[in-house]
């Protein structure tokens, strides 16, 4: 993978040595390109996973806890690796929670903001996309505090104060590791949120 086009000595260099040059990589179950604009897609491509399981379980006639149950355990879950790492887009937030709609719902006759609601609020206790995708990059915060990978170490450098969690966002770190920025804000995320129900 290169960051521009390689030239042609070196692309002779990679072909007498039986390899070959591509413009995709696929890594770790992720796919991208070295300027990374094709990461996105990842996610679309989960989703178009997700409608086709929605589609097989919808020949089913499921009540609606099993709905709920096959939803959080065979669909949302092709989300969970991949949002981890990436963050969703607007538009692919709104076709994961339409498409949860869609298939939670049915033709039951339940209104669409029961579904986000807990269930001592009367309502079905979901996890919207957005929420899900905050949740897991906090678990992974959770993890970097007593982690030893690069990533981690990265969080904890940035820390102005240990005890009081505060941390430099904008610490010259993050330009190396922005993925651990974006966990960091997940994690700035959730803890404001706790200290606004408090």
């Amino acid at each position: 993978m290169f960051c521009s086009p390689p030239s042609d000595e070196c692309r002779d260099a990679v072909r007498n040595i039986g390899l070959t040059i591509t413009s995709v990589s696929h890594v770790l179950g992720y796919k991208f390109d070295s300027s990374l604009d094709s990461i996105g897609g990842n996610i679309d491509d989960a989703i178009k996973s997700m409608s086709d399981s929605v589609n097989f379980w919808n020949t089913f006639y499921l009540s609606l806890p099993g709905r709920i149950n096959i939803w959080r355990s065979m669909i949302m879950s092709k989300l969970g690796y991949l949002l981890t790492v990436l963050s969703p887009s607007h538009l692919q937030i709104e076709k994961v929670n339409s498409l949860m709609a869609k298939f939670i719902i049915g033709s039951l006759k339940i209104s669409s903001e029961k579904l986000f609601l807990p269930v001592y609020a009367g309502g079905l206790g979901l996890t919207d996309c957005y929420s899900y995708s905050t949740i897991l990059k906090f678990n992974l915060y959770k993890r970097s505090i007593n982690s030893t990978d690069s990533w981690a170490a990265a969080i904890r450098l940035s820390c102005l104060c240990e005890k009081n969690r505060i941390y430099n966002l904008n610490h010259e770190i993050f330009e190396h590791f922005p993925f651990s920025k974006i966990i960091l804000k997940a994690y700035l995320q959730v803890h404001n949120l706790s200290l606004i129900h408090i």
